[in-house]
């Protein structure tokens, strides 16, 4: 990829691929926590709809393994 004047073009690529990578990083990481308070048998909390839920490790879904790679 070309650079322009004052290489706008290719610094915002480099920006993009680390924002990826950053997301890619926050959903597995969130991904991890689920499972290990599913099998911890831990409920977890979220906000839904403007209140406070709490969620029972009985509901949280299994760690798909294709959502950490």
């Amino acid at each position: 990829m070309d650079r322009d004047s004052d290489g706008g073009s290719l610094k915002r690529v480099e920006q993009d691929d680390v924002l990826r990578k950053f997301e890619i990083g926050v959903r597995r990481g969130v991904a991890q926590a689920l499972e290990e308070h599913r099998r911890a048998g831990r409920s977890i909390v979220v906000w839904k709809d403007g209140k406070i839920v709490w969620i029972p490790p009985e509901q949280i879904p299994p760690l798909a393994e294709e959502t950490i790679d």
